[in-house]
């Protein structure tokens, strides 16, 4: 039971986070105020929903911190909707789904990890990435590069009691959007502008997306994806981030 509960909320994050796509899937001349309004109620609807058989799941498997992620979600949705009311015209539309993203992402990467010892065993000497290993920016994006890694080598356990092709597929483009949240904050974020730290970026996302494709056609071995993301992590964190916020 606890499998299928947990499979359902991951199965659940990947849609909330694809599903962003659909508000992003109008320009300027196509938009209208009454699409957006429709579309965005819909996508509140589905999130509602996504929080309550989570909280359903967390209270019968006795999460002790549920009161608070309770009202982090009420926090999510109040901001969601006023956010979402006060868009009127395509400008103020974009600023909101980019907030939308920003709150949806933030959350599932950042505060879901909380209750994730309920679901899974972490055995330190299973972990592919130590925190240790992680270089240090001094930034708010340490906690970014930390949720990141932990990710990372959730997927990594996961492959280890055998985890097939679909499931793998099925976390790394969860990941693919968590990557593209964080490089994009981070490059609002530049102190100068830095087109050679944002290249990587779009060629880490383009290689992750390749990575996908050939993992679903079966032509990468499964025990050489977390290899590579752990490399490309730790080695873009020491060579570009720290200099990119000094």
């Amino acid at each position: 039971m606890e499998q299928y509960n947990r499979g359902f909320i991951e199965d659940n994050h990947v849609e909330l986070v694809i599903n962003l796509a659909h508000l992003f899937a109008f320009d300027e001349e196509s938009w209208s105020l009454n699409s957006f309004q429709r579309l965005s109620g819909r996508y509140i609807t589905d999130l509602e929903s996504h929080f309550s058989y989570e909280e359903t799941v967390l209270e019968a498997i006795g999460y002790g911190s549920l009161v608070l992620h309770k009202l982090k979600h009420q926090e999510v949705v109040s901001s969601l909707r006023k956010i979402l009311f006060d868009a009127q015209s395509y400008q103020a539309a974009c600023k909101a789904i980019r907030h939308l993203k920003v709150l949806i992402i933030s959350h599932e990467l950042l505060e879901d990890q909380e209750y994730w010892p309920l679901f899974y065993t972490s055995e330190e000497n299973r972990d592919l990435i130590n925190a240790s290993e992680v270089p240090v920016t001094n930034t708010e994006f340490d906690i970014h590069h930390i949720s990141l890694v932990r990710y990372v080598n959730l997927i990594h356990q996961r492959l280890l009691v055998g985890e097939d092709v679909d499931y793998v597929c099925k976390e790394l483009r969860l990941l693919l959007e968590f990557m593209r949240f964080h490089f994009d904050e981070e490059e609002m974020r530049f102190k100068a502008p830095n087109p050679e730290h944002a290249h990587e970026h779009v060629r880490f996302l383009l290689i992750l997306k390749e990575m996908i494709n050939e993992i679903s056609a079966e032509h990468v071995a499964l025990d050489t994806v977390t290899p590579f993301l752990k490399r490309w992590i730790l080695q873009h964190i020491e060579n570009f981030d720290i200099g990119s916020f000094r």
